[in-house]
């Protein structure tokens, strides 16, 4: 039988195989973009809207990169637009070419913000990365295969096609839709509407639903139709239906409430002004701090310059003691050679029993004489060197001494300038680095009850509608599970997915797809016993 573990080895394979493909197909892309501003916040994620230079065939939540003045910033592609003269200054009134389908301005999503406009920026597309997070998600998930139950239950058959039913009359009356609703759609608006039906049945149970579809603009027009039939009920006032990841212009105009930013606004408002407040403290430090930069750079310049002077002096001194230590040896050693030519001046002269009697050996004595000479001809080389050192580093010594002076000089005009006394200077950065720290972690502790906020309110909704990419790389729902997962255009979305996607799910998985395109998914599931091969991507 095969367990989770298998499956997800297997998936790994495939990935692998699905990435290699991808990076020998250089289908990355770079993208000029121009005129980018912030149009929305929300968890922590902002979303600018650019144009683009050139017409371009993009894909719908696509991973890539965002480069900005040389720096490079993680993110993904919204959904192609409309921009209008009004928002950009320019006439490009349409934005999606109708003859080519290519799109000329876009929505880029990335976390964190880097404030209300960009002027320039390139998009580095890279849709391997999506499987490169998938991969490494696997491969974390070895160890605790167990998460799967759900996925194993989906991909070992334990599913059933219930049959056809027709939908219900009154589509507006929640009150006529069933505990179980299985409809045929033969058009958009009426899968939208099958799909609401399913949607609201499970929640009527009080079960939390994902609903997943592969792009941006179905899940807004899945959203779209269960909203008009919850708007005005408590699901939909309380802000339990939320809309996670996407752009919805024109449906957080209709149906703002479906917006994470507008309830996290309702329950973090105190706590984003104090975060504001803080911001606006903290940068004003930092630009404080930036304002002296200069006057602390030539203070450090001065201790470096202090710090090698008084290093060289150390140095000249020790110098001076060696040679006085060298001259004084060099002084013992003339006073022992003068003795000893004084004693071979007594042998030489006295007769043979005397020099007996003092033993007084000439021979012996000149070998002491020459080992005298010997070793002050040493001592005169050490005094040299010591002294060759010396003048070396005393011209060192000049040197940074003239450098220190001219700091110093230049120190005293700068703070002169500023009004800032030099000798307190250090201190006064000191204490403004550790107010930085201070109002930085202060900043932490909000951002993590404001996340904490935000995943009270994921946790608490009764439907997250979002797109498969959003499932992978959302941080806040890999922390979040739901009693029933929906799938649109599951017949679109590769296996690996869909078994990952199925992990969020505890009660009941729902694949919804063309009938006309879809296939029982028992028979594309790889079975090892029989031979199976998964399926290409």
């Amino acid at each position: 039988m095969t367990t989770s573990a298998d499956r997800i080895r297997e998936f790994l394979h495939v990935i692998e195989e699905k990435i290699t493909a991808l990076k020998k197909s250089q289908n990355d892309s770079n993208i000029p973009l121009h005129h980018g501003r912030l149009v929305s916040q929300s968890s922590g994620r902002s979303i600018y809207q650019f144009s683009l230079e050139n017409p371009y065939t993009l894909g719908d939540d696509i991973p890539g990169e965002l480069e900005i003045g040389g720096n490079r910033y993680p993110c993904q592609t919204i959904s192609c637009h409309i921009i209008s003269e009004q928002n950009t200054g320019q006439k490009n009134d349409q934005n999606i070419d109708q003859k080519s389908g290519q799109c000329k301005g876009l929505h880029v999503a990335l976390q964190g913000s880097l404030g209300h406009s960009i002027p320039v920026a390139t998009l580095s597309m890279h849709p391997r990365h999506l499987w490169e997070m998938l991969h490494q998600k696997y491969i974390n998930a070895l160890s605790t295969p167990d998460q799967f139950a759900m996925s194993e239950r989906v991909f070992q058959g334990a599913s059933e096609r219930l049959p056809a039913l027709t939908a219900p009359t009154d589509t507006t009356d929640i009150t006529n839709i069933t505990d179980t609703i299985n409809t045929t759609a033969t058009t958009d608006a009426d899968k939208a509407h099958a799909l609401a039906h399913a949607v609201v049945a499970h929640a009527k149970q009080g079960r939390r639903i994902l609903l997943v579809s592969r792009t941006h603009r179905s899940v807004d027009e899945a959203m779209e139709t269960i909203v008009q039939h919850a708007e005005g009920k408590p699901l939909y006032q309380q802000g339990k239906l939320l809309r996670l990841g996407g752009l919805y212009p024109a449906l957080g105009e209709r149906f703002p409430l479906v917006l994470p930013e507008k309830i996290e606004t309702q329950k973090t408002m105190l706590l984003i002004h104090k975060k504001r407040a803080l911001q606006l403290e903290l940068t004003a430090q930092k630009a404080s701090l930036a304002r002296y930069q200069k006057l602390f750079a030539y203070i450090e310049k001065q201790k470096s310059h202090q710090e090698t002077v008084a290093h060289l002096q150390a140095t000249i001194h020790d110098l001076v003691q060696s040679i006085d230590r060298a001259k004084a040896g060099l002084a013992a050693q003339q006073i022992l050679i003068r003795e000893r030519n004084r004693q071979m001046v007594d042998a030489l002269n006295a007769g043979f029993f005397q020099r007996m009697f003092n033993k007084q050996n000439p021979d012996q004595l000149s070998e002491k004489i020459q080992i005298h000479q010997q070793t002050i001809s040493e001592q005169e080389k050490v005094i040299a060197g010591f002294q060759q050192l010396r003048s070396f580093h005393q011209d060192q010594l000049d040197k940074a001494q003239a450098e220190l002076t001219t700091c110093t000089d230049e120190l005293k005009t700068l703070a002169a300038t500023l009004g800032v006394d030099p000798d307190v200077a250090l201190s006064v950065k000191e204490k403004k680095e550790q107010g930085i720290v201070v109002v930085d972690r202060a900043i932490q502790s909000l951002n993590q009850e404001i996340e904490a906020i935000r995943q009270h309110i994921l946790d608490e909704a009764k439907l997250v509608a979002t797109t498969m990419t959003n499932v992978v790389t959302d941080r806040l729902l890999e922390k979040s599970f739901f009693d029933v997962l929906i799938i649109n255009e599951a017949n679109r979305v590769p296996l690996p997915l869909i078994y990952w996607a199925a992990s969020k799910a505890t009660q009941a998985v729902t694949l919804v797809s063309d009938v006309s395109q879809w296939t029982d998914y028992r028979l594309c599931i790889p079975n090892k016993n029989r031979g199976d091969e998964i399926p290409p991507l």
